[in-house]
């Protein structure tokens, strides 16, 4: 059953205590690796200065997530901006505080 052992990965992927943050959405609770990075770039040549967060979750713990949608990371909520699957059974979101 090749599907049971790209969930397994998943899991081992996700759930790593080196890489693994709890994640809430629709009132589950799981795992995600997230990213807060901060970026530089110039925009009509001045310096612009933004963190750009993002989150890979699996397919199954997002089920229906939605533009708009909020997932709690960290204790902090964040909008989904963007939703990219990857086809794999991970999907990456594109986070914003506001």
């Amino acid at each position: 059953m090749p599907g049971s052992f790209i969930a397994e990965d998943l899991n081992i992927f996700l759930n790593s205590s080196e890489l693994g943050t709890v994640a809430a959405y629709g009132g589950n609770s799981f795992n995600v690796q997230f990213f807060d990075e901060f970026e530089s770039s110039q925009v009509f040549g001045s310096e612009a200065e933004t963190s750009s967060p993002s989150a890979i979750v699996k397919d199954s713990d997002v089920i229906g997530i939605t533009h708009g949608a909020t997932i709690t990371i960290n204790n902090t909520a964040y909008k989904v901006r963007g939703i990219q699957p990857d086809k794999t059974g991970l999907t990456i979101l594109i986070l914003s505080k506001d």
